[in-house]
């Protein structure tokens, strides 16, 4: 596998309001707008509604059409887009666990059917992440991991381990996850309790230029507004 270079900071752009004609009504508009994917707003270089779907925080921070700026400048260099397409969908999920030792964060990433296909130990958040303001299809995406956590803090690895992906059943089985349990345990000391920090989305699309490719990961929060765009890639970033 080669090791792509991260090519784009984070954008934090402000949004603006698309014009709304007198035949079509606003809840009308943003229907449609949400009804239309990423992929198809890119496509028809729609700034206006890709920032309407940004977060708070990101419409703070940047001056409206940074956007646009920001994507005619890679045209300049790499040439024209021939191509735009979604490759990949995926959620994280961070669940911050109290041991009787400190604290340690349990990260688990999700397939699009919602499968846990990625389990990494890392450092503790302090926050606490709600899915009361989510979406159905996004509280239905996280409720595997909710599930997975369920087993992992009763020690039930074998009904834990129905929660994986056919690729990571492969990868771990119920024994090694009940070894980095104990590995766990033995250094944190007993579980108290876990609770959900954080969850997001990730949309995956590759970009075909004239003269190059790159990756550009979209990063959604819980209630699917976009708060962060990056380029993955083998070629200097413009910017």
């Amino acid at each position: 596998m080669v090791k792509q270079s991260l090519l784009g900071l984070l954008f934090f752009i402000t949004s603006c309001t698309a014009n709304v004609s007198q035949q079509t009504r606003p809840d009308q508009q943003s229907a449609g707008i949400e009804q239309k994917s990423l992929e198809a707003l890119f496509t028809q270089k729609d700034f206006v509604n890709i920032q309407a779907r940004f977060s708070v925080e990101m419409q703070k921070v940047f001056p409206e059409g940074a956007l646009r700026q920001m994507w005619e400048e890679r045209i300049e260099k790499f040439g024209p887009i021939q191509k735009i397409k979604q490759t990949k969908q995926s959620h994280t999920a961070i669940y911050t666990c109290a041991f009787e030792k400190g604290k340690k964060a349990v990260r688990l990433t999700l397939n699009v059917k919602g499968e846990v296909d990625g389990l990494f130990y890392d450092k503790p958040l302090e926050q606490k992440a709600g899915l009361d303001q989510a979406s159905d299809d996004t509280r239905h995406a996280f409720s595997k991991a909710e599930a997975f956590m369920q087993k992992w803090t009763q020690k039930s690895f074998t009904p834990a381990a129905a929660y994986f992906s056919p690729e990571m059943k492969e990868a771990i089985t119920p024994s090694e996850l009940q070894n980095t349990w104990h590995k766990l345990s033995s250094e944190q000391g007993s579980l108290s309790k876990c609770q959900l920090s954080q969850a997001n989305s990730n949309e995956i699309f590759l970009l075909i230029y004239e003269k190059a490719e790159f990756h550009m990961h979209i990063n959604k929060n819980v209630n699917g507004k976009i708060v962060g765009i990056f380029f993955f890639g083998l070629q200097q970033d413009p910017t």
